[in-house]
C-alpha cells in the first residue's frame, strides 16, 4: 500500500549547524512519521563551508527526503525562506488576479 505524503516545513533540522530542543523534537516526529508516511521535509539552506548553494539541494537520511533551499540562510527565518517556499509548493489559483511578473515567474519554474 502506498503511503500518503506529509510536507513538513522547519527553518532547521539536526542536519543544520547545531540541534538543540526544537531540531530534536523534529528528528523524533519524524522517525514515528515516516513509518506512516511519505516525508518530504522542506528547509533553508545546507550548510556549507564557502558560498552558497546554485540550486536546491535534495538529501534522504534515515528514510526521510530533505530539500534545502537555496537562497536562504541556513537555519534562519526570513523573507528568502517565504519566498523560496512559495515556489516549491504546487497550487491552483487564478492568475489573472495577479502580476506580469508572478505570472512570468511562475511560469518560468513549472515549465520543466
Amino acid at each position: 500500500m502506498k503511503k500518503p505524503k506529509l510536507l513538513i516545513v522547519s527553518r532547521t533540522t539536526i542536519y543544520h549547524h547545531q540541534a538543540g530542543g526544537v531540531e530534536t523534537q523534529l528528528e523524533n516526529l519524524l522517525n514515528y512519521l515516516k513509518d506512516y508516511f511519505d516525508i518530504l521535509v522542506l528547509t533553508t539552506a545546507l550548510p556549507r563551508k564557502t558560498g552558497t548553494w546554485k540550486t536546491n539541494q535534495t538529501r534522504v537520511f534515515k528514510g526521510v527526503k530533505y530539500t534545502f533551499l537555496k537562497d536562504t540562510l541556513p537555519g534562519e527565518y526570513g523573507y528568502s525562506l517565504y519566498e523560496a517556499l512559495f515556489w516549491q509548493i504546487p497550487f491552483k489559483r487564478n492568475t489573472n488576479s495577479l502580476g506580469k511578473s508572478f505570472r512570468k515567474k511562475a511560469g518560468e519554474y513549472y515549465k520543466k
